[in-house]
């Protein structure tokens, strides 16, 4: 027979070590969801929108959308032509399913004189990836997994991003600490930084390459707009390809110096396509994801509720993004007939700014503007939206 004092000696020992894990696994909770929620115009969606909560006052037009609205919208570019004062709260993987949330956070927070711009395109209408989960852009919350599955969403496309933000994944990143102890860091400068001329020059293939990232970086380190710097590289030669800077008033640009570099991976990205679409039956009709369409039609009633001045602008795939010419019609058919009568019937304006000039070489990767596909594509996006956008005006619509 076990020995009574033994038995409570080993019960005060795991209500001790399981007390302890609960307060450190919620403590540090604590600490990770504050740290994502700090106030950074350049962070990640909560941290902008929080850092926009306590400026809203400062601007009277914000930019909502996916990555192509964080790379392609610019409010550097666009404010001078408009007379505004804009912000960019988009960021890469921010698709209809984490933008729901996102806006419904901030809907209530935003003034009544201010204007949406929010960018959408066909491809936000399905889920991205096989596997159709939700990504880590924005958590989904649990308050919403009935509305979602209602909507037609599965609870394992839900459950990633539920697990990712009740726990930070502080066990992964913890484990990928451990494991990272004794290897190479990767190095990202940023705009505060200094490197020396060794760091600058490593990675060169040729001088124009060389000459053209020593003065960008010299002009982007003087430039108040700036917020980080990272120098990109072809993994597999390490030759210096690309600059990435995000600014602070929420936008990111790709500045291109091996531009060959990049048209091999856009002719590549083709082949790639032409083969995925090969043994699929040439059906050039389009219907939206039931699913993703909900959720559409959830954040127009969104902005509706809440008086929100809106203007969605379409954007349009890079041209060798789709199937074929007919599938192409089909997709934009969608977009200009059945997305426009929806905003249009929520009481919205409607805009779609010229992108047929733009070409492959105004595009960093396959739908990305880079910075000189932004100068191009801001002086379209400002002619599109001057007649309804009115800076300072108390005026909630036009």
């Amino acid at each position: 027979m076990s020995d009574p004092s033994v038995v409570k000696t080993v019960r005060a020992y795991y209500l001790w070590f399981g007390s302890y894990l609960i307060l450190f696994h919620f403590g540090l909770w604590g600490y990770l969801e504050w740290r994502s929620r700090r106030p950074l115009p350049s962070g990640s969606p909560m941290q902008k929108a929080e850092y926009y909560r306590r400026h809203a006052s400062d601007f009277d037009v914000i930019f909502l959308g996916d990555s192509r609205t964080y790379c392609g919208l610019h409010p550097s570019e666009i404010d001078p032509l408009l007379g505004t004062r804009s912000y960019n709260l988009s960021i890469f993987a921010h698709w209809f399913p984490t933008q729901y949330p996102a806006i419904a956070d901030l809907v209530a927070d935003i003034p009544p004189s201010t204007t949406v711009v929010w960018s959408i395109g066909s491809g936000n209408f399905d889920p991205i990836g096989a596997d159709r989960q939700i990504r880590d852009a924005y958590p989904v919350g649990f308050a919403n997994v009935s509305r979602y599955l209602t909507w037609g969403y599965r609870w394992r496309e839900l459950s990633p991003n539920l697990v990712r933000f009740a726990t930070h994944h502080w066990p992964v990143v913890l484990l990928a600490k451990l494991q990272a102890w004794g290897q190479i860091p990767v190095i990202r400068w940023t705009s505060s930084e200094k490197q020396s001329a060794n760091s600058i020059s490593a990675g060169m293939h040729n001088d124009r390459v060389e000459k053209e990232l020593a003065e960008l970086l010299l002009r982007l380190r003087a430039d108040p707009l700036v917020s980080t710097i990272e120098i990109l590289r072809d993994p597999q030669t390490n030759n210096v390809t690309s600059v990435a800077v995000v600014n602070r008033d929420g936008a990111y640009c790709r500045y291109e110096l091996d531009r060959e570099f990049f048209r091999r991976q856009q002719a590549a990205h083709i082949t790639e396509l032409a083969q995925q679409h090969a043994n699929k039956r040439d059906d050039p009709s389009y219907q939206p994801d039931p699913a993703y369409w909900q959720t559409f039609l959830a954040i127009l009633d969104l902005f509706e509720r809440h008086h929100v001045r809106v203007i969605v602008n379409a954007i349009p795939e890079a041209p060798y993004v789709y199937r074929n010419k007919a599938a192409a019609r089909a997709e934009r058919a969608f977009i200009n007939r059945d997305a426009r009568e929806a905003v249009e019937a929520h009481g919205f304006r409607w805009v779609a700014a010229e992108t047929a000039s733009l070409v492959d070489a105004d595009y960093f990767d396959y739908n990305h503007l880079n910075h000189e596909g932004i100068e191009r594509y801001s002086r379209r996006m400002s002619d599109a939206l001057a007649p309804y956008i009115h800076p300072k005006s108390n005026e909630r619509r036009n």
